[in-house]
């Protein structure tokens, strides 16, 4: 990656990167502190550590279910760390997150559920109403 396809990348994305993966006298700064930066100290930070940039910048966005003390969404991400920061910084709580592939939403309570069937309530639900499937109740 060349220093002017960085230059034109948005800096909060350089700066979320930097906040992530920089130590600066063995401490993480944070991304306030990088976004106080000029944007020049930034970019050519970002070159120096260039392959370690574009691997992240070109991971694949995959989909992500993020369970939240009150709520539960989908999410679009590179990671379940990215996933659940994405939904901290929409002020939730997220308490946990794992790829949507293989897990679905329980229809009753939105608990994440390991399977296929979409049908089939969490075992929690199944305890409470006696019944395994949401189409029973």
């Amino acid at each position: 990656m060349t220093k002017e396809a960085i230059a034109i990348l948005p800096k909060n994305m350089k700066v979320k990167f930097l906040s992530k993966n920089i130590r600066v006298n063995g401490k993480k700064l944070s991304q306030k502190s990088w976004s106080e930066r000029k944007d020049k100290v930034i970019d050519d930070i970002c070159f120096k550590f260039h392959r370690e940039f574009e691997l992240e910048m070109k991971a694949p966005l995959e989909k992500y279910l993020v369970e939240c003390d009150t709520s539960s969404f989908s999410v679009e991400a590179r990671s379940e760390e990215q996933a659940m920061e994405y939904v901290r910084e929409s002020g939730y709580n997220p308490v946990q997150a794992v790829k949507a592939r293989g897990h679905y939403f329980c229809k009753y309570c939105s608990r994440i559920v390991k399977g296929t069937n979409k049908d089939v309530l969490c075992p929690e639900c199944r305890d409470v109403f006696g019944h395994a499937f949401f189409s029973e109740l």
